[in-house]
């Protein structure tokens, strides 16, 4: 008994040896960004990062009264079961001539920004929890700098730097909508940035140097090569850009059919990274138009009316032909969510 019981007993002590000597923990494994970027990190001639929110992803206020619709759940926001805050949560149903929804200039609910964290109200506290500025930090880490979401343990850069962009949109309307929208955006930064690398060209030569005429003559060249943007899109914002990387800034028939593949974004688009975008689309879009939409505890409940009044809702339904949809006896049944004759 005794013969059996010292070698079991050593096997256990040394596997807790290995795993409190031997083994590193996944922290420790960790690839340092920091460090490894930390010489690139400064260089101002590499391509600029667009960051696209998904859906949720942005602030909503609305003009006329200032108050948020989207974002913050206080005394100073609309109450989305309100007969008011619906009506301003919602998106009209009538249709216009054009296909899309409601013209933005004429809005009176716009997007203000990213949503960095939603402000709970509970008596009389303010609970700010963090949704969307993690995935900017991360970027941060790497060198990558936004001009909104500042985090402390960044490299500290020049006013004129630039690297980091942030795309902001109505998450309610028209992916579309939003993607012709991303398409002037993209165009207004480009010419932007344009500016701003000249403006640093000048300066540098104006302090003269040999490292300040280095630098000069390398954004120069980045200049004259021409520069494209990356972009790195979260959840719905990843069709966005798929649609914009494939369409361009081009609208859908009017009749009805596809759009022409033009690839006209690869015009603007160097790499493209897609973070937990819902290509096949996604079950949860249909539960939400069927029961509503519950973010969390403490949280209001949005009604399946006012949420079925976005067109974004409905484009994040899954494909039809994919074996998602089941009976209540588990079978696939070959239908597609998105055709209107099903509802």
């Amino acid at each position: 008994m005794n013969g059996c019981t010292r070698p079991r007993r050593s096997v256990v002590l040394l596997a807790l040896a290995s795993v409190l000597f031997g083994c590193t923990s996944p922290r420790d494994r960790t690839p340092q960004v920091r460090e490894l970027y930390a010489r690139t990190a400064l260089r101002t001639a590499r391509n600029p990062v667009v960051v696209i929110h998904g859906i949720l992803g942005a602030r909503l206020e609305q003009r006329s009264t200032g108050r948020t619709v989207w974002g913050a759940f206080t005394s100073e926001a609309v109450d989305p079961n309100s007969p008011d805050g619906a009506r301003a949560l919602a998106l009209p149903l009538s249709v216009p001539e054009a296909l899309h929804a409601l013209p933005r200039e004429v809005a009176d609910v716009v997007a203000t920004g990213p949503l960095r964290a939603i402000q709970l109200g509970i008596v009389f506290t303010v609970i700010n929890v963090g949704v969307y500025v993690d995935i900017l930090r991360s970027l941060g880490v790497g060198g990558y700098r936004d001009r909104i979401v500042l985090d402390p343990s960044s490299p500290e850069y020049a006013e004129d730097h630039f690297t980091c962009e942030t795309f902001f949109y109505d998450w309610r309307r028209d992916n579309v909508e939003n993607a012709m929208a991303f398409g002037q955006y993209l165009d207004a930064t480009r010419r932007g940035i344009q500016a701003r690398a000249q403006g640093r060209i000048d300066k540098l030569r104006s302090e003269g140097g040999e490292a300040a005429e280095q630098e000069a003559a390398e954004l120069e060249q980045w200049l004259a090569d021409g520069f494209r943007f990356d972009v790195v899109a979260h959840s719905m914002g990843g069709l966005m850009a798929r649609y914009f990387l494939r369409y361009g800034a081009q609208d859908l028939p009017a009749d009805g059919s596809l759009p022409k593949v033009t690839w006209a974004g690869a015009e603007w688009i160097d790499r493209m990274v897609l973070v937990g975008t819902p290509n096949l689309g996604a079950m949860e879009s249909l539960q939400t138009l069927i029961e509503g939409f519950s973010p969390g505890l403490f949280l209001p409940h949005f009604d399946a009316a006012v949420l079925g009044t976005m067109p974004s809702i409905y484009q994040l339904l899954p494909r039809g032909g994919q074996g998602l949809v089941v009976d209540e006896d588990g079978k696939q049944l070959d239908v597609d969510p998105r055709d209107p004759a099903l509802w």
